[in-house]
Protein backbone atom coordinates (compact mmCIF):
# COMPACT_ATOMS: atom_id res chain seq x y z
CA UNK A 1 0.00 0.00 0.00
CA UNK A 2 1.01 3.63 -0.53
CA UNK A 3 1.26 5.95 2.06
CA UNK A 4 -1.95 8.08 0.72
CA UNK A 5 -3.52 4.69 0.81
CA UNK A 6 -2.60 3.77 4.00
CA UNK A 7 -4.27 7.19 5.22
CA UNK A 8 -7.23 6.68 3.69
CA UNK A 9 -7.83 3.15 5.32
CA UNK A 10 -6.89 4.78 8.92
CA UNK A 11 -9.59 7.90 7.97
CA UNK A 12 -12.39 4.75 6.84
CA UNK A 13 -11.35 3.35 10.28
CA UNK A 14 -11.46 6.38 12.32
CA UNK A 15 -7.79 6.94 13.44
CA UNK A 16 -6.94 10.07 14.56
CA UNK A 17 -3.24 9.48 12.95
CA UNK A 18 -4.63 9.38 9.27
CA UNK A 19 -4.24 13.45 9.88
CA UNK A 20 -1.23 13.27 11.59
CA UNK A 21 1.72 15.04 9.71
CA UNK A 22 4.71 13.22 8.15
CA UNK A 23 7.57 13.23 10.13
CA UNK A 24 10.66 14.94 9.12
CA UNK A 25 12.45 12.96 11.31
CA UNK A 26 15.18 10.32 11.04
CA UNK A 27 12.61 6.94 13.29
CA UNK A 28 15.45 4.85 13.60
CA UNK A 29 17.55 6.92 15.94
CA UNK A 30 17.74 6.45 19.60
CA UNK A 31 15.67 9.25 21.18
CA UNK A 32 15.88 11.42 17.67
CA UNK A 33 19.33 12.94 18.41
CA UNK A 34 20.60 12.14 15.20
CA UNK A 35 23.61 14.55 15.76
CA UNK A 36 25.05 12.05 18.58
CA UNK A 37 23.98 9.12 16.34
CA UNK A 38 26.54 10.29 13.31
CA UNK A 39 29.36 11.06 15.77
CA UNK A 40 29.06 7.58 17.34
CA UNK A 41 28.94 6.10 14.29
CA UNK A 42 31.54 8.07 12.65
CA UNK A 43 33.93 7.26 15.99
CA UNK A 44 33.05 3.63 16.00
CA UNK A 45 34.39 3.25 12.08
CA UNK A 46 37.52 5.46 12.97
CA UNK A 47 36.59 8.17 10.65
CA UNK A 48 36.06 12.01 11.17
CA UNK A 49 32.99 14.28 10.13
CA UNK A 50 33.85 16.54 7.64
CA UNK A 51 33.79 20.21 8.18
CA UNK A 52 30.81 21.51 6.74
CA UNK A 53 30.60 24.80 8.93
CA UNK A 54 29.65 27.75 7.05
CA UNK A 55 27.83 31.08 6.59
CA UNK A 56 23.83 31.44 6.84
CA UNK A 57 22.70 33.00 3.76
CA UNK A 58 19.34 34.62 2.74
CA UNK A 59 17.95 34.17 -0.38
CA UNK A 60 18.74 37.76 -1.82
CA UNK A 61 22.33 36.89 -0.42
CA UNK A 62 23.05 38.58 2.56
CA UNK A 63 25.21 36.70 5.38
CA UNK A 64 23.13 36.49 8.42
CA UNK A 65 25.09 34.25 11.09
CA UNK A 66 27.43 31.17 10.96
CA UNK A 67 26.78 27.17 11.28
CA UNK A 68 28.46 24.71 12.84
CA UNK A 69 27.80 22.43 9.89
CA UNK A 70 24.95 20.39 8.10
CA UNK A 71 24.88 17.53 10.63
CA UNK A 72 23.26 20.45 12.96
CA UNK A 73 20.29 20.61 10.70
CA UNK A 74 17.10 18.22 10.48
CA UNK A 75 15.58 18.06 7.23
CA UNK A 76 12.66 19.70 9.13
CA UNK A 77 15.09 22.49 10.05
CA UNK A 78 16.13 22.36 6.68
CA UNK A 79 12.53 22.68 5.12
CA UNK A 80 11.77 25.42 7.17
CA UNK A 81 15.07 27.80 6.76
CA UNK A 82 13.70 27.62 2.99
CA UNK A 83 10.21 28.62 3.92
CA UNK A 84 11.70 30.75 6.59
CA UNK A 85 14.58 32.42 5.23
CA UNK A 86 14.73 34.76 8.47
CA UNK A 87 14.41 32.27 11.00
CA UNK A 88 17.66 32.43 12.95
CA UNK A 89 16.88 29.72 15.68
CA UNK A 90 18.64 27.33 13.97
Amino acid sequence: MTKPQVRERARQQGLALAEKPDSQEICFVPGGDYKRFLDAYLEEQGEALPDTSGELVTTDGAVIGEHAGIHNFTVGSAKASESQPDRRSM
